[in-house]
């Protein structure tokens, strides 16, 4: 009787090790990084840190390309600028100098991204217009080739290595999911839909 009870004693534990290993591998291979953002005037504001200094509020923008960090931001961080700066329409300014350069290690959460490509920009009159404080704006050069689920009623931005739906547009659309395909201009994406 010792025996059986050892014997399912074992038995059962070696199959809650191979559940606990299995869970291990699947939520380490296609966990998702949350990063919690703030909604405020209608734009998503994301805390975004630079080279591991403080934390910097970024604006989330899929249309901004590259990146955008603002010019004194970007001195205080000690990052290198290119030392001719050329004119530029943005930062909220009929015309602007934007100096190209990189952000060496950008950490968004969990989720860090080195050498991406980005604009230093004067951004003070769109901080001033929108009543805070802009650091920067996320926008295509760390987006391209990540997968991107911005969650509105739990307010997350959730990073994926692989797609949580893989044939999801494939599939119908419902009122509860709906599967949008968009083409960047300059990227060679084809929607799979045509």
């Amino acid at each position: 009787m010792v025996r059986r009870c050892g014997l399912g004693l074992i038995i059962s534990l070696l199959i809650v090790g191979r559940c606990v290993s299995s869970y291990a591998q699947a939520a380490g291979k296609d966990q998702a990084v949350e990063v919690p953002f703030d909604f405020y005037r209608n734009e998503i504001m994301l805390p975004v840190k630079i080279n591991g200094a403080v934390t910097f509020d970024m604006m989330l923008d899929t249309g901004t390309d590259p990146s955008a960090i603002d010019l004194a931001t970007a001195k205080a961080v000690g990052l290198k600028l290119d030392p001719t700066g050329r004119r530029s329409s943005g930062g909220g300014t009929g015309v602007n100098l934007a100096y190209e350069t990189r952000l060496p290690l950008l950490g968004v959460g969990g989720l860090a991204a080195k050498n991406v490509p980005a604009v230093a920009i004067d951004l003070s009159e769109v901080s001033r217009r929108f009543g805070r404080p802009v650091h920067g704006i996320l926008g295509h050069s760390l987006l391209n080739g990540r997968i991107v689920q911005i969650d509105y009623p739990k307010r997350v931005v959730r990073f994926y290595s692989t797609s949580p739906y893989p044939r999801a547009a494939d599939r119908p659309n419902t009122p509860q999911r709906t599967v949008l395909p968009f083409r960047y201009k300059d990227n060679a994406y084809t929607s799979p839909r045509g």
